[in-house]
């Protein structure tokens, strides 16, 4: 990846759908290429089913799986602002160098 700086991204609630209503968080790993460019780290709930009845009790009590996917960041942003107009927040983590690269080691882990 590359990565030079860890930044922790914010996106807001999403009406639109019960997952997202309290907003989102992930990561991206900025390098020497333009932010857009930068790989985006993003841990959310494997759903399989749109049982809609079931859905806010087993998301609320943590009975859904979670996955790490990694993508360019022009992807989510494309999802979050473009398609569903949330907002963007950015908070530049001061990580030293040692650990930005055990924080990736540690998600190539987790993968």
């Amino acid at each position: 990846i590359g990565a030079k700086g860890v930044t922790l991204l914010f996106a807001s609630s999403f009406m639109g759908s019960p997952s997202s209503m309290f907003g989102h968080t992930l990561l991206r790993f900025d390098s020497n290429r333009p932010p857009l460019l930068s790989y985006a780290v993003n841990f959310a709930a494997q759903v399989s089913t749109d049982d809609t009845l079931t859905f806010p009790i087993k998301g609320l009590t943590g009975q859904y799986a979670g996955g790490f996917s990694v993508m360019p960041y022009y992807q989510k942003l494309r999802e979050y602002q473009h398609i569903e107009k949330r907002e963007i927040w950015e908070y530049n983590l001061a990580l030293t160098e040692s650990e930005i690269e055990t924080l990736v080691l540690h998600i190539w882990e987790l993968k």
